[in-house]
């Protein structure tokens, strides 16, 4: 009495349990490719107009029915890809145009993802819905691949990007002026990547040969078709113009801003940043330069050579300062523990005076801060650079106030300097709203050419005749102490040279050639 009701009731239960399981696979199976393909393309048209000189004219009517609201479509059109031998081959596309059936252009932005160019089309603050029809015009350069018996346009109609479904293609491709019926061989192929279905018609008419599938693509499925013809109908490109295509100025013009960038700074540096030509060769000199029959300074000296005043020069001044009876230099020697340290002592002999220049009498209150007539030079290691930018600054005055240099140099630097991150950020935005599409090449090729400014900002001082005579008359003394003979001391007999000439040593870096001339002398 009781079973029968019991297996009703458990034969009930299983039938609704297999209705949820298949409600459950259908969301599952079904609810991903439901919402992926919130668009569908009716009819995909091309029209393909092949030329003499080897490029194609493309012309897409792509109908497409929205079931959600979006903003537009993607269209993707391979430029770069690979031939059945390994080689890269290179199609150059040109969107000409992106409008609707009636000729209204749609917003579009162009850019390239990988080894296709990207058409966005759609207004980013407007929605479509329906039936809308695209209408994309471009030209594809390179397009003809050339045989030994014939030349042949293999062509893509639809791609294989789309992830919906396509109801019908059709494609009308207009052979090159030239070329006869009698030589045409058709292909036609339809499916995914590498597919040789042949699910398509072909058929001569007066615009043509037209295509057109017999079968509707799936998801990344597309048709592609193929017309071949005589030789000799279609120029085949020179291996210039093959180059041109690879360099691809086209997207790649923003690189030759860096040339022009090098080129003009060249050409800047060659009237404004160069020295002028003193037309005398280098003799060698036995004494430094004199301004106004007084010797000019170490540091001037060192700082004509570079044309920067570095570590080397002061520590020529400080030498110069002990030769000249301004301070003492005692080494101290020391033992700590196991290690033996030594420090120098710099001591005040006497006050800075009208004698000294005002470089010198900068450095000598750097030496000794706060009255103080005695320090050791350790005592300066977290204090002395403080000064650094003064003393830069009264040295580079001295010598524009000279006349070696009409302009400090280190202004000078700074300016360009300057000018390079100028240059930088102006290339970028004026690059960014004419390219748009290669943000990354425009930031590349900006930062190259503010680079060549920069670099050119250290050879942009230029001295005055008088600096390039001194600079001469420097190079010359410089020589003279790095090629000085033991016997040539013997002979000028001057008991004090050694010691009058160690601070030019240090600033022009000879100066263990100079005291290796004095060994067994004094």
């Amino acid at each position: 009495m009781v079973t029968a009701p019991l297996d009703s009731c458990q034969s009930r239960l299983r039938a609704q349990c297999a209705r949820w399981l298949v409600l459950l696979l259908a969301v599952i199976v079904v609810a991903p490719s439901v919402s992926a393909a919130y668009f569908t393309i009716e009819h995909f048209h091309s029209d393909i107009a092949v030329h003499t000189d080897a490029s194609c004219t493309v012309r897409e009517t792509i109908l497409v029915e929205f079931h959600r609201e979006r903003h537009g479509i993607y269209r993707d059109i391979p430029f770069k890809y690979r031939d059945e031998f390994g080689s890269s081959v290179l199609r150059p596309v040109t969107v000409v145009s992106v409008t609707d059936d009636r000729g209204n252009e749609r917003p579009t932005k162009v850019t390239r993802e990988g080894s296709a160019v990207r058409i966005r089309v759609g207004d980013p603050d407007r929605y479509v819905r329906g039936m809308q029809t695209y209408v994309i015009t471009y030209r594809v350069d390179n397009a003809v691949l050339f045989f030994d018996e014939k030349d042949e346009l293999y062509w893509n109609v639809t791609g294989t990007y789309w992830e919906t479904s396509i109801g019908r293609v059709t494609a009308v491709i207009t052979p090159p002026m030239g070329a006869t019926e009698a030589s045409f061989d058709y292909g036609c192929y339809t499916g995914g990547y590498g597919s040789r279905l042949s699910e398509c018609t072909w058929d001569v008419t007066d615009e043509g040969v037209r295509f057109e599938s017999t079968a509707s693509l799936d998801d990344r499925e597309g048709m592609t078709v193929a017309l071949a013809w005589d030789k000799g109908v279609v120029t085949e490109p020179s291996a210039w113009q093959q180059f041109l295509w690879r360099t691809n100025l086209r997207e790649n013009w923003v690189f030759i801003l860096p040339i022009l960038a090098l080129g003009f700074m060249i050409f800047h540096w060659h009237r404004r940043g160069r020295d002028p030509n003193v037309r005398e060769a280098v003799a060698v000199q036995y004494d430094p330069p004199q301004f106004k029959g007084k010797s000019i300074l170490p540091a001037e000296a060192g700082t004509l050579i570079d044309e920067s005043l570095d570590a080397r020069d002061i520590t020529a001044s400080v030498i110069s300062l002990a030769v000249n009876g301004y301070l003492r230099i005692t080494e101290k020697s020391e033992k700590i523990l196991f290690f033996d340290t030594t420090d120098y002592e710099l001591t005040e002999l006497k006050q800075p005076d009208e004698e000294l220049s005002e470089f010198e009498r900068n450095l000598m209150r750097a030496l000794f801060p706060g009255g103080a007539t005695t320090v050791q030079v350790s005592q300066l290691k977290n204090k002395f650079y403080k000064s650094l930018s003064g003393l830069k600054k009264s040295a580079f005055r001295l010598l524009v106030q000279k006349g070696y240099f009409l302009t400090d140099p280190n202004k000078v630097r700074g300016k360009y300097v300057l000018y390079a991150l100028l240059v930088g950020f102006v290339l970028f935005f004026v690059t960014n709203a004419i390219a748009s599409y290669s943000p990354l090449k425009n930031v590349i090729a900006s930062i190259m050419c503010a680079a060549i400014v920069a670099l050119f900002a250290g050879a942009m001082p230029a001295k005055t005749r008088r600096g390039a005579l001194a600079l001469n008359h420097i190079k010359g003394f410089q020589e003279f102490m790095n090629r000085v003979e033991k016997e040539r001391l013997e002979r000028l007999g001057e008991k004090d040279i050694f010691y009058r000439y160690l601070p030019y040593a240090i600033a022009l870096d000879v100066a263990d050639e100079w005291a290796r001339a004095f060994e067994g002398i004094y």
